[in-house]
């Protein structure tokens, strides 16, 4: 084996053998630098929701790689001229004044881009094209097991890596150029009675209720909030840059669209809410635990409503070994 292939062979099993999103990215930016030079490697992923060119939802472990995620200037200035719909999957050198755009397919249609200020050299072409494809395979992948099936949502093995990253004080990157970090806060939502749900209408119905709610609490969150399907009928929510009274807003705004929402066949649902701030270096299970004890306050106390662990700490309504989780009898 010539010591061309054996090195193209070593590409290509550093991607593949990443298994977390952060970390395939770093190696992909490492790789780009080697075959090109390049020390200006910058990835943006396509908006799904407005099928915008923005950031990705995926910070980088290694706060020292060279690919970056952080929009400016002009990866905005590039961004403004490119049409989507001329880029073509057998040419993806698309070159830019001093940079160059390299398109990531996914299924024939676009996933996002890589901008780098250099040419791909002829020579490298035909590998980093290569490399390309497998980059955005390995990534889909590793996305597609961090998703939960029925509502699209992060699910739980999802939630364990992002709080934690949370809690270690390692930001997660802003599709607002302008935000600074901020606090974050964490609520566990419930939808009420949801057993009777099942019972009454069947599972098929109840999927329907999920799913559907999943869709509600994408509308009623920023893009930069985190949301989850935590297990059944409970998910969770990451809110970014907020303090305790816009939490609340925030919160607020969910509980009274799902109250407000005509659900098919089932009728009217709510949900019950329990949120807390996260705190860096706290351990997840305490700042899940928090956010439990406030939402089975809000469960005993008449469902439909919002309670901050916080507050109710301060105020007395609660200690902090008050309302274990298998003494409050949920539905």
């Amino acid at each position: 084996m010539s010591k061309d292939i054996e090195h193209h062979y070593a590409l290509i099993e550093r991607l593949t053998h990443q298994r977390e999103g952060n970390q395939l990215c770093a190696a992909m930016g490492q790789i780009i630098n080697e075959l090109t030079g390049a020390n200006y490697i910058k990835l943006h992923f396509i908006n799904n929701e407005s099928n915008d060119l923005s950031t990705t939802s995926d910070g980088l472990d290694n706060e020292q790689s060279l690919l970056s995620c952080k929009l400016n200037k002009i990866d905005l200035d590039i961004i403004k001229t490119l049409d989507t719909n001329t880029f073509d999957s057998e040419h993806p050198f698309i070159p830019h004044k001093a940079h160059t755009v390299m398109p990531l397919y996914s299924d024939m249609s676009v996933l996002g881009i890589i901008i780098i200020n250099k040419e791909v050299p002829e020579k490298h072409k035909a590998l980093l094209k290569v490399t390309l494809r497998i980059f955005v395979n390995q990534y889909t992948l590793i996305n597609f097991c961090m998703k939960d099936a029925l509502t699209g949502l992060f699910n739980r093995q999802a939630f364990d890596k992002i709080m934690k990253r949370l809690i270690d004080g390692k930001s997660m990157p802003s599709r607002r150029t302008k935000d600074a970090p901020g606090d974050w806060f964490f609520a566990i939502v419930d939808i009420d009675h949801f057993k009777q749900v099942n019972d009454k209408f069947g599972h098929i119905y109840g999927d329907e209720v999920l799913l559907l709610f999943s869709q509600i609490m994408n509308q009623s969150f920023r893009d930069d909030d985190i949301l989850f399907r935590y297990g059944g009928e409970e998910f969770a929510i990451a809110l970014r840059n907020v303090d305790e009274g816009t939490s609340n807003q925030a919160l607020e705004r969910l509980r009274y669209n799902v109250e407000n929402f005509d659900f098919p066949q089932v009728g009217k649902v709510t949900v019950s809410i329990g949120y807390t701030s996260i705190k860096a270096n706290n351990m997840v299970t305490s700042i899940t635990d928090a956010a439990d004890k406030a939402l089975y306050f809000a469960k005993e106390n008449g469902r439909n409503q919002i309670h901050h662990y916080e507050q109710l700490i301060n105020n007395g309504s609660i200690t902090a070994t008050d309302y274990a989780s298998e003494d409050v009898e949920l539905f």
